[in-house]
């Protein structure tokens, strides 16, 4: 619900904003180890 109210905040203050709506949450189950950084 937050991301759908700071959407068009971001977007009046001149973001290029897109809302992921749950994709997080498909991104965790499809990689549960994480994400390396570095290299």
């Amino acid at each position: 619900m937050r991301s759908y109210i700071a959407e068009p905040i971001l977007k009046q203050a001149g973001f290029t904003v897109q809302n992921l709506d749950g994709a997080y949450s498909l991104y965790k189950m499809a990689n549960p180890e994480g994400v390396e950084y570095g290299n």
